[in-house]
C-alpha cells in the first residue's frame, strides 16, 4: 500500500524542469517590463516632439497655417502633431523640414 502514495519518477516533476519554467517565468516578467520601460519612453519622447514641434514654430514667428503651407501638408496635420504627437514619419521629416531642422535617429 505505501507503494500507492509514492510518486512514480516520470510523473514528479524533474529539477531540471522545474529550473527551465522558472527561468521562462523570469524571462516573461523581464520582457513584459522591457516592453513597458519602452511604452514609458515613447510616450515621453512623444511629449517632447510635440513641444519641440510647437515652440520652433513660434520661435519662428510662424502660425500652424504657415508652417503647414511651407510644408506642403494642412493644417489639421500641424495640430495634431502639436497637441497628439499623431503623425506619420514622413509628415515629421516634412515639417522638420519647414522649419530648417534635421532629424537624426539615435
Amino acid at each position: 500500500m505505501q507503494a500507492l502514495n509514492k510518486k512514480r519518477p516520470s510523473e514528479a516533476p524533474s529539477k531540471k524542469g522545474q529550473l527551465m519554467a522558472a527561468i521562462q517565468a523570469i524571462a516573461q516578467q523581464n520582457q513584459q517590463s522591457v516592453q513597458s520601460t519602452q511604452r514609458d519612453q515613447m510616450i515621453i519622447n512623444k511629449e517632447k516632439l510635440q513641444a519641440a514641434i510647437k515652440s520652433e514654430r513660434i520661435a519662428q514667428g510662424l502660425t500652424q497655417r504657415q508652417l503647414a503651407v511651407k510644408c506642403g501638408l494642412s493644417q489639421g496635420t500641424i495640430t495634431r502633431a502639436e497637441r497628439r504627437g499623431w503623425i506619420s514619419f514622413s509628415c515629421l521629416l516634412r515639417i522638420a523640414q519647414g522649419l530648417g531642422k534635421e532629424i537624426s535617429l539615435t
